[in-house]
């Protein structure tokens, strides 16, 4: 992989613990993860996730192999209308998981 150059992939997992190994492998591989962005992921009336507490949002890693240059880190700011999407749909996933206790 060149230096600089994206390595994207997405995840998708309810557990924060399941995110470790994810890390792990990153830090492994020398990589420096650029942007970690929400998107959409199945849909909660999906046959083989309904009745199930799986979310609804992938996250997508952009990492990239550091050029040698000192950088800095920059969040990505969102736009608001993706981040109004992102907490709706949080805030239905978790009151479907109360609902179901």
């Amino acid at each position: 992989m060149k230096p600089g150059a994206p390595f994207v992939f997405t995840y998708h997992h309810n557990d924060p613990a399941a995110y470790v190994p994810l890390v792990v492998a990153m830090l492994d591989a020398e990589l420096d993860c650029t942007a970690t962005l929400p998107a959409a992921a199945e849909m909660s009336a999906s046959l083989h996730i309904a009745g199930t507490s799986s979310s609804i949002l992938d996250s997508v890693f952009v990492c990239r192999k550091p050029t040698g240059r000192a950088k800095r880190h920059e969040q990505l700011e969102l736009p608001l209308s993706v981040t109004a999407v992102c907490a709706e749909a949080l805030r239905n996933d978790a009151l479907v998981m109360r609902q179901r206790g």
